[in-house]
């Protein structure tokens, strides 16, 4: 999620200054932008006001949440970083350059996705041990690709630490393995446990 079109500038900044294909003026241009992005995100993650209050000043409804910051609402579709600069200093200066703001927004837009993938792969990582099940029937997961799971089935890796570093899988992918198998794992306890409850009655 990170390698966008729209941010392709600044990932690319370190390759293109290696290359010499960039002037100067362009470089300096592009880290000008990444100073003002980083400072207008670090005001608007700062500002950090109750639901209530955004709401009186925005008029907007907003998800039931006890407080957000100025940054968490503008990752909302329906809130601009216009109606935010009414309420909040020195960020409605990157109005007057559009790429900026829009770049802003997008920005504030994939945060949210992406704190759910860091979450999502720090969650893996605790529990990279995970047994692959041999019976697990990977055509039957849902969310799954079909390309995954034809890597999957290709190199049948015996752990989801092993299954990460398969070339081609995704980080969805991984999380919908990883709930697989803890599927799994759970029945099979409930079924063992039926078993063996229905050995002492007999």
């Amino acid at each position: 999620m990170s390698l966008r079109p729209d941010n392709a500038d600044i990932r690319l900044l370190d390759k293109g200054k290696a290359s010499g294909c960039l002037s100067k003026e362009r470089i300096d241009r592009v880290h000008r932008n990444m100073t003002t992005l980083d400072r207008a995100k670090e005001i608007l993650q700062n500002d950090v006001r109750k639901n209530s209050k955004w709401i009186a000043l925005l008029g907007h409804s907003l998800p039931q949440h006890k407080s957000f910051s100025a940054y968490r609402l503008l990752s909302l579709s329906r809130i601009s970083l216009e109606d935010i600069s009414k309420h909040v200093k020195d960020v409605g200066h990157l109005l007057e350059t559009p790429q900026l703001a829009n770049r802003l927004k997008i920005d504030a837009e994939y945060s949210l996705y992406l704190e759910k993938q860091e979450a999502c792969m720090a969650e893996i990582n605790r529990e990279a041990a995970l047994i692959i099940p041999d019976d697990l029937d990977l055509f039957s997961l849902e969310g799954l690709s079909n390309e995954c799971r034809e890597i999957l089935e290709q190199a049948k890796p015996g752990n989801l630490a092993a299954a990460s570093r398969l070339p081609g899988m995704t980080p969805s992918a991984l999380f919908v393995l990883l709930g697989a198998i803890k599927t799994s794992k759970f029945t099979k306890i409930v079924q063992s446990t039926i078993r063996i409850v229905a050995s002492t009655l007999e």
